[in-house]
């Protein structure tokens, strides 16, 4: 699974993404902005000034403002802490054949992200 550099406003959009299975041209498409145009600003790593795109960004990726920014932020750290305590609960509850199950759908998740992000890379190298 690839991971990207969290150091750069792009890079935490890019992760972000990722972790929510979106795509940058899915994810531009959701904000309403070109994705020729979000490309441009990853390629040249500007952060948008346009307003609200910032903050539309934030919203479609379950994080704030400030996280994008700065790399700074405990209210998206808290919202994941909570959804994996939930997850973990439930987990817990169910029996040794239901987890097998959990863990097999898992495995066949993440090869398909897998493979889909290797085509999304093959379709837009200058991404990457």
């Amino acid at each position: 699974m690839t991971f990207y550099d969290t150091e750069t406003f792009w890079g935490r959009v890019k992760e972000r993404a990722r972790i929510n299975g979106l795509s940058i041209k899915a994810l531009s498409e959701r904000i309403g902005e070109p994705y020729k145009s979000v490309t441009n600003r990853i390629s040249h790593g500007t952060v948008p000034k346009k307003k609200g795109l910032v903050e539309a960004l934030a919203e479609e990726l379950g994080c704030s403002v400030s996280y994008l920014i700065s790399g700074q932020d405990d209210q998206s750290d808290k919202k994941y802490s909570r959804d994996i305590e939930y997850v973990i609960e439930k987990y817990k509850l169910l029996s040794e054949d239901k987890k097998s199950a959990v863990r097999l759908l898992l495995k066949a998740l993440e090869a398909q992200q897998e493979r889909e992000h290797e085509e999304y890379k093959r379709e837009h190298p200058e991404l990457f």
